[in-house]
């Protein structure tokens, strides 16, 4: 080997000892093991928390489909739904959670921490987007925030988000629609999966035709026509979430041909102008109560109610001030964060030109989506502020939000509050105890005691008629095969003794005759007669449904 030869091995050599050695990969066991743990806290808490109320009947009605789904019934033969049945998130969930746990009142709350849990879940993945490292894990701590702000006076809220199935896990579908537009457009599968989750929102719950498709096509519009970019993978996705309207109203069709369930038509009617006022008016009062913020009685009567308001004023705030960040900015920012902002603002204008607006604060459930589609948008929009691009910044950004949402959760929790009991629990074990097994009653016990019950109890909700001419089904979560007097045999009424009730012992006795025997327990009047009560069944023809 020459001179030059070694000395040119010698400086390769050098080189090779100058150069860093690469670091071996970081384990992903870490962020995930953190990441299932981060899971499991928020939904052991978020159960204490639906632990505090207790559900009601649509929540009942809607369970008793998901445990005819699991035992076989998938196409819901018979069932009457009301006009939003949750086909395909929520009444799954509840069947599945009862096969595990049985079918009980704890069942119940189960499954409602878990659709909250995997509404968060989803919020996360799309708040989080493309960052990495302690700016992923500073929106994901933003996002329980914001989530569980909302819960911290708990209230209507909380009975709305966690208790009661009013349109808060369909957003999942929204939620992951959007991820696959921002993150995996590029991939080939990414059509046919947008297609398949939309269509499945949509055979759930229509919010996700009139709110979701509407806002994914204004926003790929927008940025797309503009700039007469039409050959882009986007384009193939909108084109997937305009199939998927009629997609899934054919899906639909085909599912009625081979005898599903029969769905009440949806109040999806455009409202008069003349009552966009009161409609107006309404829809923020709706959204502030849904915050904690009580418009009526501003800031509250006591240092509690004036802390909560503040609390979920401050997260109202700063959803609103993010939604007009994104407005000012919207050349500058994401994807996800132009769909979030436009989906919130669809949403209000859904309700606010539709018939299904009510005066005051009382129509919020239609649209609280808004407050999980706000949350991910405060934790997108806080998290890109100058001070929390450091990363020594985004660590301590981390553990306040963090801290404070496991705040947020704890306080409402049922190791500080009383749990509110149901009446008509203690009902359902008498009856069970007096061998009453099958009866009839007003909607908002008769399916509440059946799930109490474990089924062991089966009261189903009936309409009583005039005088002398017995009674009507309740065609509203109710199945047909309920009142068939073959296969049947209901003995007695559950009536209230308040009379502002479902129904009263007078009004019972007026429609079905005198009892042989009635008993009292815990504000309930039970009739029981000597007959098959279904001989009195009365049932009208259906009104036209979807």
């Amino acid at each position: 080997m020459t001179e030059s030869a070694q000395q040119v091995e010698q400086d390769s050599a050098a080189e090779r000892d100058d150069e860093p050695v690469p670091r071996p990969a970081r384990p992903r066991l870490l962020p995930v093991g953190a990441m299932l743990l981060l899971t499991a806290c928020f939904f052991a808490l978020s159960l204490a928390q639906s632990l505090t109320r207790p559900w009601n009947s649509d929540t009942a009605s809607v369970a008793l489909q998901g445990w005819d789904m699991v035992h076989g019934q998938l196409l819901l033969h018979g069932w009457w739904a009301s006009d939003v049945n949750f086909y395909t998130f929520d009444a799954p969930i509840y069947g599945l959670t009862a096969l595990v746990l049985g079918l009980s009142g704890f069942s119940l709350h189960v499954a409602g921490a878990l659709i909250y849990t995997l509404v968060f879940l989803s919020a996360c993945w799309l708040a989080r987007g493309g960052a990495q490292g302690t700016g992923a894990w500073l929106r994901v701590a933003l996002v329980a925030l914001f989530m569980t702000a909302d819960l911290f006076g708990g209230g209507a809220l909380l009975q709305t988000i966690m208790i009661v199935p009013d349109h808060n896990g369909t957003i999942v579908f929204v939620f992951v629609a959007y991820v696959v537009y921002t993150r995996f457009a590029d991939r080939r599968w990414a059509p046919w999966a947008m297609l398949a989750v939309l269509m499945l929102g949509q055979l759930g719950d229509v919010t996700v035709r009139y709110v979701a498709v509407p806002a994914l096509l204004f926003v790929w519009a927008v940025e797309h026509l503009r700039g007469r970019r039409l050959r882009t993978p986007e384009t193939w996705l909108a084109l997937a979430a305009l199939v998927s309207v009629p997609a899934a109203v054919e899906l639909r069709s085909l599912m009625k041909a081979m005898g599903a369930y029969y769905l009440t038509k949806a109040h999806t009617n455009i409202a008069p102008l003349s009552q966009a006022g009161w409609h107006f008016t309404g829809m923020w009062q709706s959204l502030f109560g849904m915050f904690g913020v009580d418009v009526y009685n501003f800031p509250g009567d006591t240092p509690s109610r004036v802390a909560l308001t503040c609390f979920g004023g401050f997260a109202l705030v700063c959803g609103l001030l993010s939604l007009l960040r994104v407005l000012i900015r919207w050349t500058r920012v994401d994807d996800a964060d132009r769909l979030l902002a436009v989906t919130v603002l669809v949403y209000l204008a859904a309700y606010e030109f539709s018939t299904v607006a009510q005066p005051g604060n009382g129509g919020g459930y239609e649209f609280v989506g808004v407050v999980v589609l706000l949350a991910a948008l405060s934790a997108r929009a806080a998290s890109s502020l100058r001070p929390l691009r450091l990363p020594s910044f985004q660590r301590a950004g981390t553990a306040v939000a963090a801290s404070a949402a496991v705040i947020c959760l704890v306080s409402g929790t049922s190791l500080f509050q009383a749990t509110k009991s149901d009446p008509v629990r203690p009902l359902a074990a008498w009856l069970e105890e007096h061998h009453l097994t099958y009866g009839l009653g007003g909607y908002w016990n008769a399916s509440p005691i059946t799930v109490y019950s474990g089924g062991g109890v089966q009261v189903r909700p009936i309409y009583l008629r005039a005088a002398g001419e017995g009674f009507i089904a309740r065609i509203w979560g109710a199945r047909q095969q309920w009142y068939d007097v073959k296969s049947n045999d209901a003995r007695f009424v559950v009536a209230e003794q308040d009379p502002r009730g479902d129904m009263t012992q007078a009004q019972v006795e007026s429609a079905l005759g005198a009892p042989s025997a009635v008993y009292s327990v815990d504000g309930y009047s039970i009739l029981v007669y000597s007959y098959n009560l279904l001989t009195k069944l009365s049932t009208p023809g259906l009104p036209a449904g979807a």
